[in-house]
């Protein structure tokens, strides 16, 4: 790969070469042509001396020209070529191209910098006359306050405080006074009230020996309200002054009758004592003694009266053990 590698570099440079050597080539005719030019002119001059001795100069100068030409395309062409000169022409074509295209750019770019400060001069110069025209505000100067003076700022401020404060609880005190006081609106025109109450239980005290025992009932009542009645009826204590409806005012004078009390079973009292194993009511020391007699088995029972029969004699004709 190497090898391969430094036949193709040394190709190019024999490429590079050739060039150069046909451009040397160029310039050495020229140059033989503006001798033979002067030679020419020279001969045109110097032909009435002697034209023969002209030409024979001139055949030598030929032989001599074509000598150094021959010389010069026998060079030898060298293993490395030097490309500094050819690099250095091309380099220097690339920069001169590259100089003419910063140029050109550079020159758009600061047509459009010129105009850009132009306008940013004239917004400058704009906002500087409208600052020139506004007031100028006056600086407050602030000083620092001796101890003094802080101490009396701040009896004055604790003055205003302790005023605001009093004014604040002398408001809430009347706020909530009126809030406790409530204002009693009355309706203008007839109107028909509806009103929903329990009676009260009450003892009677008669004396009947048999009262009878009442639950207590609800009442619902309807009261038609003309514009020059000013009753009240909200408060249920107040009900027996009201002017009710005539069917409906028994109801408030009827007094609900207490409850029964409990008879003994064995004397037929008003029973005051009772029983904690049996839990029967009784009367008397004698009721006692019987409903303990029940329980020892003392007492005949009637099992088609379910009672005892207490006391009582046995029927004649009962057999023996009947009453054991």
């Amino acid at each position: 790969m190497n090898a391969l590698l430094n036949q193709e570099v040394e190709m190019e440079e024999l490429f590079e070469y050739q060039e150069n050597d046909d451009s040397d080539q160029e310039f050495s005719e020229k140059a033989m042509q503006d001798e033979e030019d002067k030679v020419d002119s020279d001969f045109d001059l110097d032909s009435s001396e002697g034209e023969q001795e002209h030409v024979e100069e001139g055949k030598v100068l030929d032989k001599e020209i074509e000598k150094q030409e021959k010389k010069s395309r026998k060079t030898v062409i060298p293993n490395t070529t030097p490309r500094k000169p050819i690099e250095r022409r091309k380099r220097k074509k690339e920069i001169e191209t590259a100089e003419n295209e910063d140029r050109v750019v550079r020159q758009s770019f600061r047509r459009n910098t010129m105009l850009n400060r132009i306008l940013l001069e004239g917004q400058i110069k704009e906002d500087e006359k409208k600052k020139a025209a506004q007031p100028k505000r006056e600086r407050t100067v602030s000083y620092e306050l001796s101890q003094e003076e802080l101490i009396a700022e701040a009896m004055i401020t604790e003055e205003k405080n302790m005023s605001s404060l009093l004014e604040w609880q002398q408001k809430e005190e009347e706020r909530q006074a009126n809030a406790k006081v409530k204002e009693k609106r009355e309706l203008e025109g007839p109107y028909i009230r509806y009103h929903s109450y329990t009676e009260r239980s009450q003892e009677d005290t008669s004396g009947d020996e048999d009262p009878e025992v009442t639950e207590p009932m609800g009442r619902n009542l309807i009261t038609f309200v003309e514009s020059d009645d000013k009753q009240d009826l909200e408060d249920l204590e107040d009900l027996e002054l009201t002017g009710l409806v005539n069917s409906l005012a028994s109801w408030l004078d009827k007094q609900p009758k207490p409850n029964k009390p409990i008879m003994c079973p064995i004397t037929g009292d008003v029973a005051t004592y009772k029983d904690p194993h049996t839990g029967v009511h009784y009367s008397s020391t004698n009721a006692y003694k019987t409903i303990q007699s029940c329980l020892r088995n003392q007492v005949n029972w009637s099992s088609s009266l379910d009672l005892y029969l207490g006391d009582l004699p046995s029927a004649s004709g009962v057999p023996e053990g009947w009453n054991s």
